[in-house]
């Protein structure tokens, strides 16, 4: 067999099933990655997946956790969002009105990329942490916790220059 290929790839979704997926370079056609396989040839292949491409649809759509299920949820994040950590219930001021942080479900893994509506894959998040995050896949929780906390610390700042246009622009 030939030598093992470091390389990324994508994962390949099949319903709530991934299967890496990698061009292979000696047959010239997409192949899945079984055991560090091509499946075509043979050849060794170290693929980390960095997408995810919908192959076809599971059955089923988007729903929301059980009641029984949200509690957990809730439980587990003590009332918190998932990436942010605001508390369920708590307020913002927002060009001098009050927002509550209020609780959206979110799919970790995107419903966009699998409909999995599966227990492990809801998460409780506020409002603006769901929908800044909306189909975007992260490999680890503090990746999608950084990537939000520059959203907020942006969203904030306008907010500050808006009330107070003397504030100076962060680059």
């Amino acid at each position: 067999m030939a030598n093992t290929v470091l390389t990324r790839g994508l994962l390949g979704m099949y319903g709530n099933t991934g299967i890496p997926r990698k061009m292979c370079p000696d047959c010239c056609q997409y192949s899945f990655v079984i055991e560090k396989q091509f499946t075509c040839c043979g050849r060794l292949v170290d693929v980390r997946p960095e997408n995810f491409q919908q192959m076809s649809t599971a059955s089923g759509c988007r729903r929301k956790p059980s009641k029984r299920e949200r509690e957990q949820i809730l439980h587990v994040q003590n009332d918190c969002c998932l990436y942010c950590c605001r508390k369920f219930g708590s307020t913002l001021e927002v060009f001098g009105k009050t927002v509550f942080v209020s609780i959206r479900w979110d799919h970790w893994v995107p419903i966009a990329y699998r409909t999995d509506n599966r227990f492990k894959n809801f998460v409780a998040a506020c409002q603006k942490c769901n929908a800044w995050k909306g189909s975007k896949v992260f490999e680890t929780l503090e990746e999608a916790r950084n990537y939000l906390a520059r959203r907020w610390d942006r969203y904030l700042h306008c907010l500050e220059r808006k009330l107070n246009p003397s504030v100076s622009i962060r680059l």
